[in-house]
């Protein structure tokens, strides 16, 4: 008997799947990311899982705040006003000064054109998500050390 037909012939009751601890595990990171305010049943609706398919539909876009050439979370976003990428000021500032011609690092972007400082423009709004997000955490931090 091939893998494939295991799984086919395998229980995928949907309710059992939902009590999976890793499946459990999933949903928490992703209240803890995207729905700071709303419980776990939410999630669990912000998603049209297909057992059938083994396809996952999301219902949001994932907003990037991790910057590609620090690898960590920007501070200064600056916005590539050619391929609209992301990256943190001392970051681009960095790489640029080291590789003058760099390209976006983004995989698969389509801009062949180096990057210059002249292209990118300060992403406010990507700043005040970050911001708003990092303030989010703090809260639930503290809150958690509060009543814990």
């Amino acid at each position: 008997m091939t893998k494939m037909s295991e799984l086919k012939g395998a229980n995928t009751n949907l309710e059992s799947l939902r009590q999976h601890v890793a499946y459990k595990d999933m949903l928490d990171k992703i209240n803890d990311i995207i729905h700071d305010d709303e419980s776990e049943e939410n999630v669990e609706h912000s998603a049209d899982i297909s057992i059938g398919d083994q396809d996952m539909v999301m219902t949001q876009q994932e907003i990037v705040t991790k910057c590609p050439f620090l690898q960590k979370e920007m501070t200064e976003p600056m916005q590539n006003k050619i391929c609209k990428h992301n990256y943190d000021r001392e970051g681009v500032t960095n790489m640029l000064k080291v590789r003058p011609n760099s390209r976006c690092p983004i995989l698969g972007c389509g801009n062949t054109q180096p990057l210059k400082m002249s292209n990118l423009e300060e992403n406010m709004e990507l700043k005040r998500y970050i911001e708003k997000k990092r303030s989010a955490s703090w809260h639930k931090k503290t809150k958690k050390k509060v009543y814990k």
